[in-house]
């Protein structure tokens, strides 16, 4: 028989220890379980409040509703109402413009800050 040729296969290291405990932890999971803490900080701090916009939305809230602690259903006659208000058609074109110009402006400004700083006759003088 030639060398190499066989199908002796060499066996696998064996730890100095041992098997491995059940209790040690992978670092995958380490680090999950450290982010457990902040995750359930942010679902408090943002999801609850966009879920309860969210419930709001399809109730009629007033300040005598509100004291009274019930939120009549209204259904889509919220939307309906917002849909036909002159006023929040005003302000959603105002939003998007601002958004617009204000998103271009400063893509302009980083790129003339990004392409003067990586000019290399600026460093030099």
């Amino acid at each position: 028989m030639t060398p190499g040729a066989g199908t002796d296969r060499a066996e696998s290291p064996v730890r100095p220890g041992g098997a491995p405990r059940r209790s040690e932890v992978s670092a995958g999971w380490l680090a999950f379980l450290l982010n457990v803490p902040t995750l359930a900080g942010l679902v408090l701090v943002l999801a609850y409040p966009i879920c309860f916009a969210g419930y709001l939305s399809f109730h009629e809230v007033s300040i005598r509703h509100l004291r009274a602690g019930e939120f009549p259903f209204a259904g889509l006659a919220n939307f309906s109402r917002l849909f036909q208000d002159d006023v929040f058609w005003l302000s959603l074109r105002h939003t998007v413009v601002f958004v617009v110009a204000s998103v271009a402006l400063e893509v302009v400004i980083g790129l003339a800050v990004a392409l003067t700083i990586s000019d290399e006759r600026v460093w030099l003088s």
